[in-house]
């Protein structure tokens, strides 16, 4: 399989970069992407640079976070689908260990890992990408 992702070179350009189709942890699944909404952020993204640029001047930006698509592999003790699901995904990862997550309120985790945006700056305008099980 080869994948491939749209990085934000500058801003208003965009470059379609090879990239490494990974294989899904335990919890964690492989989609094929489908589709990819492209929000009021991502624009602004797009536009202007993004939000909170990345610490590391020379880390790749990719934008989109509204991800739907197909379930190509899961790992080994996913146990909620199954290749060849349809999926969306929560782009927003909560560490589940903080106050606001043991009370039902992931949304306002101050460590959640929100697609697109720091620490790992990756988007959903790719292929392939794998996520979490827990957020699909």
């Amino acid at each position: 399989m080869k994948n491939s992702e749209a990085i934000l070179v500058t801003p208003k350009k965009f470059e379609i970069q090879a990239c490494e189709v990974k294989e899904p942890q335990d919890h964690e699944i492989l989609m094929k992407v489908g589709y990819v909404g492209m929000c009021g952020s991502d624009i602004h993204g797009f536009e202007f640079g993004p939000f909170i640029p990345p610490k590391d001047p020379d880390q790749k930006i990719g934008l989109g976070h509204e991800v739907a698509g197909t379930v190509v592999k899961v790992g080994n003790q996913v146990t909620n689908f199954k290749p060849g699901d349809k999926i969306l995904i929560e782009p927003g990862v909560p560490d589940g260990d903080c106050e606001y997550c043991k009370t039902g309120h992931y949304n306002i985790c101050p460590s959640v890992d929100f697609m697109a945006t720091q620490p790992n700056n990756r988007g959903a305008l790719a292929g392939y990408m794998v996520y979490p099980e827990a957020c699909a």
